[in-house]
Parts: C-alpha cells; structure tokens; sequence
C-alpha cells in the first residue's frame, strides 16, 4: 500500500469531528515519523545495505545527494580518492531517483557484476549510457 492509499483511507473512513482531525493529525505525524525513521540514512526507494560502508553526510530522504552536491565536479576524483582510504575498496552512495550506487576499485568485482554474476545487477540507463562502447548495447 502506498503513502497515497494510506492518506486517502484515512481521510474517507474518518468522520469531519475535532477529535477525528486530531487522530487524523496524529496519524500523519506517525506515518511521517516511520518513513523518516525507515529512510534515515538513505534515499527514498533504496533499501538500507548494512553490509556496505557508505561515508557520513547522508540526510533523511534524499541519501547522499547533498553530499554529492556539494563536491565540484573537479574534485570529484579527489572525493572517491578519500572515501576509498577511509572506507576501503567497496563502498556506496545512496541518491534519490538513481537508486544505491557501489563503488569498487579492483578488476575482479567488476569481472564478477558485468560477467560471471550479470543477472543480478540492476543496469539501467546510465550503466548503459556510460558503458555501451565496451558493453554494446
């Protein structure tokens, strides 16, 4: 059920009282709580990978887009560099809209996503977008 079903069920089984309004207030209040809790250190619609080291900064929502924002594009090499000595070779980054993304540094993991484990790896448009001369299409 989506955030959408929720709030229209709510506002039609609900009778117009004060004290409905006040359930009603108290409801959303809860429903936005949960979602904030759910998403406290990533993007909205990525699931929380506790096995993946992702770096500090990330906000309620919207992961690390901020972040990401905030580093110019000519330093952006600079910024991977810092996250790999201080998180190691496999890291991620979490950003609404794109969905979680893995950094690894080394030819095995990316012999393993884009050869022996294909399947499993979610390549969208931009893995094709940047990959379609080596890849094809």
């Amino acid at each position: 059920m989506t955030l959408l079903n929720c709030f229209q069920l709510i506002y039609r089984n609900t009778p117009a009282s004060p004290s409905a309004t006040s359930n009603k207030l108290k409801l959303i209040i809860a429903i936005i709580t949960l979602f904030t809790y759910k998403y406290r250190s990533h993007a909205i619609g990525t699931r929380r990978r506790d096995d993946l080291k992702e770096p500090k900064g990330a906000v309620p929502f919207f992961g690390h887009m901020f972040l990401m924002a905030s580093i110019p594009g000519t330093k952006a090499h600079d910024a991977f560099l810092k996250n790999y000595h201080e998180l190691g070779p496999i890291w991620s980054i979490s950003l609404p809209g794109i969905g979680r993304m893995i950094q690894g540094d080394y030819p095995e993991m990316v012999e393993y996503v884009a050869k022996t484990n294909f399947a499993a790896y979610e390549k969208g448009w931009h893995f094709n977008k940047a990959l379609h001369d080596i890849a094809g299409r």
